[in-house]
Formats: C-alpha cells, structure tokens, sequence
C-alpha cells in the first residue's frame, strides 16, 4: 500500500491529447494505461458524478443538465442528491485516511499541489483544454515528484466525445413519425399541441412519454398502453430514424429507463435513453424541447464544431466508437505496460482498492483487478466494507481483520 496517491484530472482534453505530454508515455510504459467507458447519458456532468461516486444515475439522481417540468427544459445544476457524502474524498475519509478535492486552474495547480499533505490529492483542472502542453506536463512531473517512489501518480481525462459529423433532432423524427404534434401553421418547435402528443425529447438523450398523471395534458396512460407505446419507439428509434444520405442508423441503442439505471432515483429517469452513433450528436434546438426543419441536419447546418484538439486525436477519439476517458498511472501496486477497460464507474472502487481500503456496498463499480500486479492482488484481498472476502485461508481473514481494527472499522 503506497504512502499516497496524486490524481491528476484534466478537464476538457481528448484522451490521445495525453501522448503530447512528454511525461505521460512513460508513466504508461511504468505504469497502465486504461480506457474507460462512461454510462448514459453522457453528458458532462453525469460523466463527472460517476468518477467521483462510483454509482449510476439511478443512485446519485444525476441525469441530465436538463430536465422536464410542464414541457419546459429545466437547468439542472445543483448537487444531486444521492451524492452527497459520496464522494471519493468523502469514501477515503470515511476509511480513516487522509483526502482532499481541489479544484482549480493551471496557474494555481503548483501551489495547490505543494500545500496538499493528505494522503489522496484528487486535483482537478478546470481549464486544462486551455492550458498549455508544458504546463501540463509540469504539473504532471510534479505529482510524480510528490508521490515519490512509494506513491501512485494517476492522470486521468474527461470523457471525451469527437465532434458530431451531424446533428439530429428526436423532435422531429417523432413529428414525421406521428407521434409529436404541431400546431396548423406554426413554425418547428414553436407550438407542440399537447393533447395529441405521445413522446417528446430533450437533452442529450432523453425520450419522455406525455404521461397521464405525470405531465400536465399527459394522454398515454399508464399501465399497459405505456409500456405498449414506449415497446413501439424503441422500435421505431432503433430501425426507422436513418441518415438520408448514407441510410446509416442514428441511434446505437435504445434503452428503458429500467435497462439503464437502477436505484431510489429511477422514478426521476427518462421513459427511454438514446445512445446516439458515433458522428451525430443532439442539435441545440433538440435539447431545449424544440424542433428543427429535419431530424438529420445537412452538413452544412450543423456547423464546424470548435475544438483544440488535433485532427489525429479527434480521429483516433473517433476510431474507439463513442465517448470514453483515458487513465494513466504509475505506482509500486500498478503493473507495468498493463492496458486495460472499464466503466467510469470502476473508477473510486479502484482508487480505494489501491489506497486498501474496503469497498462500500453501495457502488455500482467494480476493481478493475487488471490494473494491479499480482503481488498486490495476492496481498491486498478485495474487500467490501461489513462483509468478509470470499474463500479466504485463516491467515488472509486474521491479515484483514488487523487492516480493518486499524483503519476503525472494527473496535
């Protein structure tokens, strides 16, 4: 078990961006590279909960940056919920060890990272697209510096998405497929007449049913002729909704919000979540509720999306088939040249596994053993907090037993 761990989480770069840092190939070569997959939906700050609690939307309450109330897009930017306590530094804490968040920029990461003395330093760099590589890169070489020999240095990206080839509009394709309304005459999106709409979307990825009960003029009711009318959009998602000029599907995958999500906070999820093909991307009307003229925008209406990042990363972003973070790290426990996957759920599980500490039951995410040398596989069991691992010799069970005295699990 290291004296401690650094991790060093950029915001806004590609993954592939990393290869820039003179530091980080050899911190993968000593170290593990892992590719992490995040759950939907996949916006930011969905993304952002599941690698700091370890759990899905449906425990944390986190879903979407918006949400419906009485057919308007609502911001949702506070805490969730089912986050509170959660949080990485907080799990840490709660094993009697040292920890702390610190979010900042690049001009103050040095001092931020010369004043931290606890044992998990989670820093996260707000404007690290922005930054430059060199400052990166310092900041890079000075969390190796600190974790010395004993320690573990992890950089970790965002979730990264390429930019969208096209963008789409669910509105729309449920306008021309019957099942969204529009009032004689008006403009797209301007006057959806409720009383005859069955679904409509908003956000990165959500499909709602006009639920009776639920929604102010809800006319599908619940029961039988719901599931009946969400079985027939899935269908129609996965099948009917296609690129016109390639015949490409646009949508990946269609899920109930039961397939999706499990916990207390389901009752809040969408009827369906969209996982979109790599290449298209909501338009701007489509996530506030709105509609645009088609469901699949030419070329030259979904506009040249901005982006710093190079055009060999995009394409190798591209190449992976959807969103995904990158983790690299060194460390006495990591194995050398390892590359492995996961979910970014994964993430605090195997963060806590390195640190020693026992797993909460509530995490959705599991140890991504591969990350780890069989020596400290075999010396550290994984253990979930109030239960005791499975198949162990007397001699594993008095070894863990002593780690949890220690650590005030056990009096």
């Amino acid at each position: 078990m290291g004296d401690s761990m650094y991790v060093l989480w950029f915001e806004g770069i590609a993954p592939e961006r990393l290869q820039e840092l003179p530091a980080a190939p050899a911190i993968a070569t000593q170290g593990v590279d892992v590719r992490v997959v995040p759950l939907p939906l996949v916006e930011a700050a969905n993304c952002y909960y599941q690698a700091l609690t370890g759990i899905g939307s449906g425990k944390s309450g986190r879903f979407d940056a918006v949400h419906p109330i009485a057919y308007k897009a609502q911001t949702d930017a506070a805490t969730p919920e089912g986050a509170w306590q959660r949080l990485l530094p907080d799990l840490v804490r709660a094993g009697q060890r040292s920890a702390t968040l610190l979010e900042t920029d690049a001009e103050h990461a040095a001092y931020a990272l010369e004043n931290a003395t606890e044992e998990c330093v989670l820093l996260r760099l707000r404007d690290a697209g922005r930054a430059s590589i060199d400052a990166l890169d310092a900041i890079v070489r000075q969390g190796v510096d600190r974790a010395g020999d004993a320690g573990h240095t992890i950089v970790l990206t965002d979730v990264w998405t390429p930019p969208p080839r096209r963008l789409v509009n669910v509105n729309t394709f449920l306008k021309d497929a019957g099942v969204l309304e529009t009032g004689p005459g008006a403009s797209p999106g301007r006057r959806i007449v409720w009383s005859e709409t069955l679904a409509y979307g908003l956000g990165t990825g959500q499909v709602w049913l006009n639920m009776h009960g639920r929604e102010p003029e809800g006319v599908v009711e619940p029961g039988r002729e719901y599931d009946e009318v969400r079985a027939a959009l899935m269908d129609a998602l996965r099948n009917d909704w296609r690129d016109p000029e390639t015949d490409e599907p646009v949508i990946a995958q269609v899920l109930a919000k039961e397939e999706a999500y499990t916990g207390e906070h389901v009752f809040k999820a969408p009827d369906l979540v969209l996982v979109y093909c790599a290449g298209y991307a909501p338009s701007p009307r489509a996530f506030v509720l709105d509609l645009d003229n088609t469901s699949v925008l030419p070329h030259d209406e979904s506009g040249d999306q901005n982006t710093d990042v190079s055009t060999a990363a995009t394409a190798a972003t591209a190449s992976m088939g959807g969103p995904y973070a990158r983790l690299i790290g060194r460390g006495p426990a990591l194995m050398p040249g390892a590359e492995a996957t996961g979910e970014l759920i994964d993430l605090v599980p195997s963060l806590l596994y390195l640190l020693g500490l026992p797993i909460p039951q509530h995490l959705d995410g599991q140890v991504m053993t591969a990350m780890f040398t069989p020596a400290y596989r075999a010396r550290v069991p994984v253990l979930q907090a109030g239960k005791g691992a499975t198949s162990l010799s007397g001699e594993e069970e008095d070894v863990i037993m002593g780690r949890l005295q220690a650590l005030g699990y056990l009096g």
